[in-house]
């Protein structure tokens, strides 16, 4: 189970789980979030960038 509580960073779980998606029906709208703790906006380029790779990749699997 994930419990996602928007205040750390996106757990592997997450990253895997959004991969399987992507793979399957492409690119979505995505929205990283943090309600607490929010990290430097270095950090959270970081999961942008991560994110969009995962979503590129998502397209060439399709």
């Amino acid at each position: 189970m994930l419990i996602d509580t928007h205040d750390r960073e996106i757990c592997e779980g997450v990253w895997s789980l959004y991969a399987q998606v992507t793979e399957k029906i492409g690119p979505v709208a995505t929205m990283i979030e943090r309600d607490d703790d929010i990290p430097p906006l270095a950090d959270l380029l970081v999961e942008l960038d991560r994110a969009r790779a995962i979503a590129a990749r998502g397209v060439t699997a399709g």
